[in-house]
Parts: C-alpha cells; structure tokens; sequence
C-alpha cells in the first residue's frame, strides 16, 4: 500500500490504524526534494530481486531463528549446505529422481529391501539405524513421516554439540551411500562414525594452522590502521566528529550523539537529538552521520572525518544506487559531502 509522507505527528496519530501509524512515523523524512517511488520493501536497497521474493516466499521463515543456530554450527560448510539440501528435500534419493521422471531402480542400493526415499536413507535403512543407535538416544525420533520433521524436533532439544554431531553423522551416512551406488564400496556402522570424525577433525586442524599463521605472519587486522584500538586524532586543520545512534526497544524514540574533536585530540563540541520516529537501527545509524554533515556544515568546518561503528551503512554511503528509504539519506548525504573541500565518512570500531 503506497502511503505518503506526512510531518505532522498528530496527524499521524490520528489515524485509526495503529500498524499504518507506525509504518508512516518510521519513514524518514527527506531533506532534499525528491520524487516519490515505488519500492520493493523486501529489499533493503528498494529493488526488486529474486532471491529477496525467494526469502519473501520460503516456507521455512518460521524456523529461521532455527537455521540461524545452524548456520553458526562448528562445522566446514559443506555439511551445513548438504543439511540444508537434506531438509529441503533437494538431494538426488532415487524417490526424488523418480518424482523427476528419471528411470532409476527404486530400492536402496545399501540394504536392497526398501524403497529408497530421504528419510529411509538417514532414519530407516538398515545401516542407518546401526549408526542412530551407537549414539546419542535423543537423535531417535519415532514416527518422524519427513526428515525436515525429525530434524526440527533434534534442532529443538539438542545442544549445539549434539546438533553438530547429527549433522556430522547425516553428512556420512551420504557419502556411504554415494560409496555404495557407484563404486559398489559397503561401510559398517563403525566406519561412517569415524569417517565423519576423521573429516571434522582434519578441518578443525586445518583452521586452528590458519589462525596460527595469521597471527605469526601479521594477517589478522591490528589496531594500526585507525578502524579498532585507541582514538586516534585527525591530521592538521582536520576536524573529527564520532556519532552514535540508538533505538529505543519499547518505544517510538530515537537518539543521536555527536562529539567534535581537533587534531590535538580536544574537546570542540557536542549534540545529541532525541526525537520521535519507529526507525530500524540502520536508519538510526544514517540519520546519525547525516546529523553530523549538517552540523559540520553549519560550524563552518572544511576538513572533517566522520567516524561511525556501523560498517554497512558506512559502505552504502560509498556505494548505493538503491531507491529505499535508507538511499534516499545515503544520496542526501552523498550530495551534502560534495560541498565541502575535504569530507570523508571511515569506520570504525
């Protein structure tokens, strides 16, 4: 629903719908004149695109904050792709393939009994259950009718390590069955648990040899290049001005603050501005380096360095052609700077 921009607060709250008030109070007025545009708000950067309809769409937004422990999994990303495959059904099982119109033979290759489907290769097939029951007993779910189901129900009672090891153990209990359907190679029980472990560790050791040789050779990033560490004042005649921004978490509140420096590292100035407006913490962040060009424009200063913690909207400033919301402050900015002799927008942490 296309809803214009309306400045007055009371006008807002006037209206009868509380889910149109608060859409319209966390529109960010803009400073410069502009046209209005349809946007795709599934989108941060306004357009359109399939891969944010696909997220739009996805059966499985419910259990995103599910996926999200996933994905955060101590495992090399190969098995956390695979188990997303599993659960979504996209991996190639002979009923899948059928359901595909390939002509393949339908019954699983390892044991040679049973038809072939997803949940029979990791929950129902011989091998399968050998492996399950060596075990953690809470991966046995009985009378799971998918593998998404009986994965939902591991991810919502399993730690973490418990949570890898299934993982660990599906991704083997594959790569048996690959063995076995084309290279006619069987594996006991006892050889897909070690083959797996075997394969996590090597990675693990592999990734601790990585961090030792960065931290030997210097590649990790160190305080020397301005973006974490101490303060560090700007060079002569520069001006450096450190914003903040913060979103109150019950409420339809906004702060910023803002701190000027001179290159002698002493106290200039301070603001802060506290006003009304349901912004996400991004736009925050944008109208707190936007507040900062506008005051250095109004003090008069020349040369100055915005500092600010918020890496993507730092990055957007630089480089965003979108048409949301937020570009709409990232252009106003861009615009505002190309006034001054010399003003540069850096991160910081």
């Amino acid at each position: 629903m296309y809803v214009p921009l309306v400045s007055s607060m009371s006008l807002v709250k006037a209206s009868p719908s509380t889910e149109d008030c608060e859409a319209i109070s966390g529109i960010p007025l803009k400073g410069l004149h502009g046209k209005d545009e349809l946007i795709w708000a599934a989108n941060k950067n306004g357009k359109y695109s399939v891969r944010s309809c696909y997220q739009m769409l996805s059966p499985h937004v419910e259990n995103r904050q599910a996926w999200t422990r996933v994905w955060k999994l101590n495992l090399p990303p190969k098995m956390k792709t695979f188990f997303w495959q599993v659960c979504t059904d996209c991996l190639p099982s002979k009923e899948r393939l059928l359901q595909r119109r390939v002509s393949v033979w339908p019954v699983c290759s390892t044991c040679g009994v049973d038809r072939e489907s997803t949940l029979h290769v990791f929950q129902d097939c011989v091998l399968a259950k050998e492996v399950w029951w060596s075990q953690n007993k809470s991966f046995l779910q009985v009378g799971a009718t998918t593998f998404a189901a009986w994965a939902d129900a591991v991810k919502g009672r399993c730690s973490k390590e418990e949570l890898e090891q299934f993982v660990l153990i599906c991704w083997s209990l594959w790569k048996s069955r690959n063995d076995k359907l084309w290279k006619n190679i069987s594996t006991f029980w006892r050889g897909v648990v070690a083959r797996g472990e075997t394969m996590l560790a090597g990675w693990k050791e592999a990734r601790v040899q990585q961090s030792d040789w960065k931290a030997s050779s210097g590649g990790e990033r160190g305080g020397g290049d301005g973006t974490q560490g101490k303060w560090q004042p700007p060079g002569a005649g520069v001006v450096k001005i450190n914003v903040d921004a913060a979103v109150h978490s019950h409420g339809d509140w906004r702060g910023l603050g803002l701190v000027a420096r001179n290159d002698k590292g002493s106290f200039i100035a301070g603001r802060s501005v506290r006003e009304r407006g349901r912004f996400s913490v991004s736009t925050t962040e944008a109208l707190a380096i936007r507040e900062a060009v506008l005051w250095a424009a109004q003090a008069g200063w020349a040369e100055v360095i915005i500092e600010s913690d918020a890496l993507s909207v730092v990055q957007r400033i630089a480089d965003s052609d979108g048409i949301s919301y937020e570009d709409n402050i990232f252009a106003e900015i861009r615009h505002m700077i190309a006034r001054f002799a010399n003003l540069n927008v850096h991160y910081v942490q």
